[in-house]
């Protein structure tokens, strides 16, 4: 029969072992999702604990995650990193958050190894078996091409997430750079510079693969401006100079935000310079020579905060696919460069 608790005192989980029949150290096994507790004794403990109106201690809970951290420290455990796209691609081996998830997982203790699906045939029975034969529990899945479908990689031993938005199926944690954001932030400094006309270059590819981050973002913003001040984007099949040449002589833009090198190299076979319109990258790289003005996505960041996901999943004892998947933001920053001018012109109210 489960014990009544006395007024003004907390429930501990000595007083859930004692209504549950079991020990207090299989008491807080089965709260912290131990798979060794067996589904039947967990759910009995749960129901216990729910009646008695068991609460944990923030600070308690705090001191004995750290203390257990250290003492199941992942050294030397392999930590898998996923990459599905082909060797001829750009995006094959994504520097970017390839290199803050490296680095966070041997800041945390495990040895990354990076998994080319082609090297493996392109086979998930393969990948499968690799996986299980070399006893990896952590995998996160760097970004894959549109419409690639994880479905068939065995999840249920794995604590896993992704970098990005690219991945739809299956629905993981996910960190990924605030798309949203970024194009607010893009376009925030070119008003405040003094620009007027400001416009987004973009593909139905990218629009699909971002899920309308950019272009919803972008089109938020023009919904809030008057009729007459407002900018259609230009969303391209192809990089052709013809059709882009058309929009934009309708259109006469004074700055152009995109992802895509193509729309500011069309714009120099047109004779059109930086002077006359501005060149926002929304994937600006704080190490190119010369420097691109844009948004610095910080993908290392990105890449460190999706180990971070895994980590947290295995303290817990969650493997497997989630139920509600976790996603976090990471800001983006401005990047200043010659494309873009520094300050609005004098007598510019922007």
């Amino acid at each position: 029969m489960p014990i009544k608790p006395e007024i003004h005192r907390p429930m501990t989980t000595r007083d859930v072992a004692a209504a549950a029949g079991v020990n207090q150290s299989t008491v807080s096994r089965a709260l912290r999702n131990d798979p060794k507790i067996r589904a039947e004794v967990r759910k009995k403990i749960l129901k216990c604990a729910e009646q008695l109106g068991y609460r944990p201690n923030p600070y308690v809970s705090a001191f004995t995650a750290s203390v257990r951290s250290y003492r199941r420290s992942p050294k030397g455990a392999v930590l898998g990193l996923l990459d599905c796209y082909p060797r001829e691609s750009p995006y094959y081996h994504d520097r970017y958050y390839q290199a803050g998830a490296e680095k966070r997982a041997r800041e945390l203790g495990f040895q990354p190894e990076v998994f080319c699906f082609e090297d493996l045939n392109n086979s998930f029975k393969r990948l499968n078996k690799v996986l299980w034969t070399r006893s990896i529990q952590g995998l996160l899945v760097l970004p894959v091409p549109l419409g690639f479908n994880l479905s068939e990689l065995e999840f249920d031993r794995l604590a896993s997430s992704t970098v990005d938005t690219s991945l739809h199926l299956p629905v993981l944690h996910r960190a990924e750079p605030d798309y949203f954001q970024g194009m607010q932030l893009a376009l925030q400094v070119l008003e405040a510079r003094g620009y007027q006309r400001i416009t987004f270059c973009t593909t139905r590819k990218e629009v699909k693969l971002l899920d309308e981050e950019w272009l919803g973002s972008f089109m938020g913003w023009q919904v809030m401006k008057p009729t007459p001040s407002r900018m259609e984007p230009f969303i391209g099949d192809t990089y052709e100079l013809g059709p882009f040449k058309a929009w934009f002589n309708k259109h006469r833009p004074d700055a152009i935000i995109t992802n895509m090198d193509h729309y500011f190299k069309l714009c120099n076979e047109m004779g059109i310079g930086t002077s006359r319109v501005a060149n926002i990258h929304l994937s600006a790289d704080p190490n190119k020579v010369p420097k691109q003005a844009g948004v610095c996505q910080n993908q290392e960041d990105v890449g460190a905060a999706a180990v971070d996901l895994i980590l947290a999943q295995i303290h817990r004892n969650e493997f497997g696919l989630p139920t509600k998947p976790t996603k976090i933001l990471i800001q983006s920053s401005w990047l200043d460069g010659p494309s873009v001018r520094s300050r609005a012109p004098k007598g510019d109210k922007a």
